[in-house]
């Protein structure tokens, strides 16, 4: 038990009226002989006044006053042990929180609110004392309906809210159906929702802020935005609290385009955003590709002095990562006042998914000489990196790493990010190696990883086996098909392969398939293939953006899978001029990467 707590457990601090009042410093003796150590010493010392004796009443104070000072500092004791307990309480210390709270009951019997007891894991005693009390102030009720919602039972919760208010009806405070609105929230129930929701219309409680916020994120948990949305559009004066819990909502639900329109108008009408607003709008601006919009918001919140929290801040740093703006990533990481481990993550995911994966390793190892430990998240980011950029040795030295310690076991998708880094290299005795030696049943995105890299170094052996175990495990997905296909095509036996062949495209033409890559159906009329290539998406990108755009501006093109050949060799190649007198290049450190 600390020192401090195990000290406002003495009963009579709880009954002393000097408890909190400073000692007596000196006595007369104490006084003479500090006066003549000073006096040795070459300084004197004033004698301190002597403070009057506690029984000693002073002139002009009544009695009255000293029984009314001693009943405020019985409470201050009371109201600093309860606080004591709860702060042990608070910091997952729960048995010293009980033995502190019985202790203080042992000594001076008192009868506490329920919050303490709920603070120390208590719940069937708090309801005792609660249920025992004889006057409950709505503040009472909505700590017991809160420490049900904690300890997993909100429907506890309702049916406390439900007694209260056939006791009080619309009399409620609306701090209390803030409280019923979490329980509702915790439960999912959108039907439940809706009855509370009527309760507050009766009652017009909608000037409340915190009841109108709390019913919007209620709406947003159970995925029901419209009813979202009227409520938002019904308070009379919005603060930025409920402007920021509506774009919360439609961010977690996808909905960008209806997150930037609120966001407009919240600029138009001359809310100013704060870090929420920030971190969640960064978001929305991520998947809309609006990168300018990211550095305004950025410098409007720079120019209020509101410096970003750390969540705004990681978001930050990923948005930049994400378009390859690894500098301006990097300017804001280091600029962090404070980071976490997401902070790392999402840094070290940049580096490497833009081919920096020697950077991305010196992050990581930076971030355990910090003393930071590291997530399947760090360690899966830096092994991507070593994939992206062909780190063999050091890809293999990073899984060993994960194998000798307990916490960080390496997962389905480490493994196949290892095989995967093996298989792009040629070495395919190592990669189908991973997957015999792996603790548990190979998922199918390792066999897929096996078999991309078997059929682009031809191994028709280790190709089979993965196809086969794909086949098995996911018949229903059409990419295995057509992978094997693939793998029939370019093998050498043109008999054996014709006949798999036809065997195979019977198959997935039930599935609803239509082959159109002259890979998969090489009779394809050279006109047909030509027409087939020129509509794939990254040129089609490329083309609307040299005509939508000046000269001077760079085309970022981003996407979520890698390029065919034939694209590849047309965007990337570097120093090649356009007949629009643009340079169609992508490169990275000078070095063109995929």
């Amino acid at each position: 038990m600390e020192p401090q707590l195990a000290a406002l457990c003495n009963p009579r601090l709880l009954h002393s009226p000097h408890a909190f009042l400073p000692k007596a410093t000196s006595t007369s003796t104490s006084t003479s002989s500090s006066s003549s150590s000073a006096a040795a010493g070459g300084e004197a010392l004033k004698p301190r006044p002597r403070l009057p004796p506690p029984q000693q009443q002073q002139p002009g104070v009544s009695h009255h006053h000293h029984t009314r000072r001693r009943r405020e500092l019985g409470a201050a004791a009371l109201a600093s042990l309860c606080a004591g307990i709860e702060a042990l309480a608070a910091e997952g210390r729960h048995d010293e929180a009980r033995d502190a709270f019985r202790g203080a009951r042992a000594g001076a019997p008192f009868t506490p609110l329920p919050g303490v007891h709920l603070a120390c894991g208590m719940l069937a005693e708090a309801r005792q004392v609660f249920d025992g009390m004889p006057a409950r102030s709505e503040a009472t009720w909505g700590t017991m309906m809160g420490g049900l919602i904690d300890a997993g039972r909100p429907r506890g919760a309702l049916a406390l809210f439900r007694e209260l208010w056939e006791e009080v009806g619309g009399d409620a405070a609306p701090r209390v159906v803030v409280v019923a609105v979490r329980a509702v929230t915790a439960l999912g129930s959108a039907r439940a929702g809706q009855q509370l929701h009527c309760c507050v219309a009766k009652t017009g409680m909608y000037e409340d802020q915190y009841l109108s916020c709390a019913l919007i994120d209620m709406y947003n948990k159970c995925g029901k935005l419209d009813e979202a949305r009227r409520v938002f559009d019904g308070v009379p004066q919005k603060s930025v609290v409920a402007w920021n819990s509506m774009l919360a909502s439609y961010s977690l639900h996808g909905c960008s385009e209806e997150a930037l329109d609120l966001y407009h108008s919240m600029c138009e009408g001359g809310v100013d955003i704060d870090q929420f607003t920030f971190s969640t709008m960064l978001r929305v601006f991520s998947r809309l590709g609006l990168l300018e919009h990211a550095k305004q918001a950025h410098a409007g919140l720079i120019q209020t002095g509101l410096p970003l929290d750390i969540v705004g801040n990681t978001a930050l740093v990923d948005l930049y990562c994400k378009w390859g703006l690894m500098e301006d990533a990097r300017n804001v990481f280091e600029r962090m006042p404070i980071r976490n481990l997401i902070s790392w993550n999402a840094l070290i995911a940049g580096y490497g998914y833009h081919g920096m994966g020697q950077k991305a390793i010196e992050m990581f190892e930076e971030l355990i000489a910090e003393g930071i430990a590291p997530n399947h998240v760090t360690f899966l980011a830096v092994l991507n990196a070593c994939r992206f950029s062909g780190f063999v040795e050091e890809g293999k030295r990073i899984f060993q790493l994960m194998t000798q310690n307990q916490r960080t076991k390496p997962r389905a998708m480490h493994y196949a990010c290892i095989i995967e880094l093996f298989g792009q290299q040629g070495r395919l005795d190592e990669a189908y190696s991973m997957i015999r030696k792996a603790p548990f049943i190979p998922t199918a995105n390792m066999w897929g990883a096996l078999l991309t890299a078997s059929r682009i170094h031809r191994n028709l052996q280790l190709a089979r086996l993965s196809a086969e175990q794909l086949l098995a495990m996911e018949p229903q997905k059409i990419n295995n098909y057509v992978e094997l296909l693939n793998l029939y095509i370019n093998s050498g036996d043109r008999l054996r392969s014709q006949r798999k062949l036809d065997s195979l495209l019977k198959e997935i033409k039930q599935l609803g398939y239509v082959a159109e890559e002259n890979e998969l159906l090489p009779d394809i009329l050279p006109d047909e293939q030509k027409t087939s290539k020129v509509y794939h998406s990254e040129r089609l990108a490329v083309a609307f953006g040299l005509i939508s755009t000046s000269l001077s501006t760079t085309l970022r093109v981003t996407q979520c899978h890698r390029l065919c050949h034939d694209c590849h060799k047309l965007l990337i190649c570097r120093g090649s001029e356009t007949n629009s007198g643009l340079e169609i290049a992508w490169f990275n450190e000078d070095k063109a990467v995929c």
